[in-house]
């Protein structure tokens, strides 16, 4: 198999890369906008299942089903950076791309760009993702590195904050926390460029109730049916799984994880609090802001002892699980809400004094790991500093360095 192709672009904080492995995960995951898809000739495609991934030479995608203009279409599926990716590969003059039925792009074609064609002549729709992506294409880039560096790097992150005195440990992770808190705040900011408030909180509570692994469908299922639909319509569980077929994963999920359970859960949200969005900007509204900016590594320190009865993270925590989310979501899935996506949409809306809030909640989803690195590198002691969401996102960030 021909090595990952990589494309290098400018982020929040310099140059990243994409790899078209990373491409061709968006497009098994679904993890990009498909009502209304096209292709750069205006013709409708759906997609009913994207195909079985190969990753041994030939196709990216074997036995894709789709409807291509209303026609019920089955074959194979290349992805690339660009079209001229296709010429370039050699792939009309190869015998193993004569199935290809779709070719699959991050950016647009340029004007003078020949289709891509089969060894046979035949001419291949193209469909473009980069203005159907959910997300800046940095934050899918992110969410990728992390997952695939952590498992990879955390024994050498440990050695490396053994290295140094505890007080440089603790600011190496401050440090590496505010930049992700500046990273979740930036693409949350892109959201609500995107869309109204409303559904942009819509689109990340069903997104975050996803996980990794249903991510893609979430959104789906979020853009097809938005708040106010769901308000009026009230359709089961079952209904939202088949108005995506074919996407969900759920091979190896607990069964708290189940698509089923998550979309009942946010069902049972949204019949209790139909307006929780607007009843999550005033709770965050009410909150008294915190000076101490991001960075400030001796101001956020000398908070910690008492952050939480201080200012009353027990209470708030309860109030948005109730007030907000009608208890519909328990445990560390709600935390992680909170953390991932309701303290930075709301920073992002121009809420001030959040960081430190962010910082000191209470730890959501996260690998088992991360509290051992905090433990044995003793950033948390469990009485004066205690573990919680931002020394938690500052391990996580450390593996990208």
């Amino acid at each position: 198999m021909a090595e990952a192709e990589v494309a290098e672009f400018q982020g929040l904080y310099g140059p990243y890369t994409v790899s078209e492995i990373l491409v061709q995960k968006i497009w098994m995951r679904g993890l990009f906008q498909q009502d209304g898809l096209t292709t750069a000739d205006a013709r409708r495609v759906q997609v009913r299942h994207p195909g079985e991934w190969n990753r041994i030479g030939g196709p990216d995608f074997k036995r894709a089903r789709l409807v291509i203009d209303g026609k019920d279409v089955s074959g194979d599926v290349e992805v690339h950076f660009r079209q001229e990716d296709w010429f370039r590969h050699g792939h009309g003059e190869d015998e193993a791309y004569r199935k290809v039925v779709l070719h699959v792009v991050l950016f647009p074609p340029k004007q003078d760009d020949a289709p891509a064609k089969t060894i046979d002549g035949n001419e291949i729709p193209c469909v473009v993702l980069l203005d159907r992506l959910y997300h800046d294409l940095e934050e899918y880039a992110m969410d990728d590195l992390l997952s695939a560096a952590f498992d990879e790097r955390r024994g050498r992150l440990l050695e490396s904050l053994l290295e140094q005195p505890l007080r440089e440990r603790r600011e190496r992770l401050v440090a590496q926390a505010c930049k992700r808190w500046a990273q979740k705040v930036y693409f949350a900011r892109m959201r609500l460029e995107k869309l109204e408030w409303d559904e942009a909180c819509h689109q990340t509570a069903m997104e975050g109730l996803g996980y990794r692994a249903n991510r893609g469908p979430m959104l789906a299922v979020a853009a097809r049916f938005p708040l106010q639909r769901l308000v009026e319509e009230r359709p089961r569980a079952e209904s939202l799984v088949g108005a995506v077929p074919d996407t969900w994963a759920r091979d190896g999920l607990r069964p708290a994880n189940h698509p089923v359970v998550r979309l009942e859960q946010y069902l049972n949200w949204v019949k209790h609090r139909p307006a929780w969005p607007g009843r999550l900007a005033e709770e965050i509204a009410g909150w008294p802001g915190i000076d101490e900016a991001p960075g400030d590594t001796e101001a956020l320190l000398e908070l910690a002892p008492a952050f939480r009865r201080d200012y009353e993270l027990p209470l708030r925590h309860r109030r948005l699980a109730e007030f907000v989310a009608a208890g519909a979501v328990p445990g560390t899935r709600f935390t992680t809400l909170v953390c991932d996506g309701f303290l930075p949409l709301a920073a992002a809306g121009g809420e001030q004094g959040l960081f430190p809030y962010w910082f000191y909640w209470y730890t959501g989803d996260a690998p088992e790991s991360v509290r051992e690195i905090l433990k044995t590198a003793e950033i948390t002691d469990g009485r004066t500093i205690s573990q919680s969401n931002g020394w938690t996102q500052g391990v996580l960030y450390s593996v990208l360095g």
